[in-house]
Parts: C-alpha cells; structure tokens; sequence
C-alpha cells in the first residue's frame, strides 16, 4: 500500500466523492500544472498510486473521469516517468499480493497444526 504522506494523494484516493473531486480538480489549475511538470519528479511519485487506485476501483464515475484525464496528462508530461512509476506499482502491487499468499499459507499451518 502506498503511504499517504501528501494531502493532495490522500484527499485524491478518498473514498468520499466530493473530496476526492476537489484533489482531481487541482489539475485544471495552469499554475498547478506548471509547477507540477517543473518538479515531476517529486510529484509523480506521491500521486501516482492514489491515481492508479482511484483507476481501479472508485465507485464514482466522475471521480473515475477525472482520474483518468490526470493520468492521460501526467503521461502527456513525461510519458518514460509515468511508466517507471507504474512499473514500480505494479511490482509493489506484486509484492503485497505475494505477503498475501505467504499470509494465507502460514494461517493454513496454524488450522492444520491446530487440528
């Protein structure tokens, strides 16, 4: 799981539509934008897996739309960035998947032991 340091990649994944909303709306802003594209680098990382989880699951259409518009314009802005991030999702994504499996193995120890 993504740590939830920045307020703007905590308030951009919540599950409350209006403020999530709110967070995807700060890229309409030319400023933002700019400053945004002038530290990609910084930001990227702290966005990108609230993007990707709002991408796979948020219940909101509208949050859906414009989750999708932001990443299309981070991709826009340095598309070989976007896909480094996104390849270090994914693999982190893997990882917990496979803390997962180990999770469940050991518990199934434990019922076999215990029976």
């Amino acid at each position: 799981m993504w740590v939830c340091v920045p307020p703007v990649g905590c308030a951009a994944r919540s599950r409350n539509a209006q403020v999530a909303e709110r967070a995807l709306f700060l890229w309409n802003n030319e400023y933002i934008v700019q400053q945004i594209t002038n530290f990609k680098k910084t930001i990227f990382p702290i966005v990108f897996g609230s993007l990707a989880q709002n991408a796979e699951g948020h219940w909101n259409s509208t949050v859906h739309g414009l989750t999708y518009n932001v990443q299309k314009l981070l991709m826009e802005m340095d598309s070989e960035l976007y896909d480094s991030e996104a390849a270090a999702y994914e693999a982190a994504q893997a990882g917990l998947a496979k803390q997962e499996e180990q999770k469940q193995a050991q518990w199934a120890a434990v019922s076999a032991m215990a029976a």
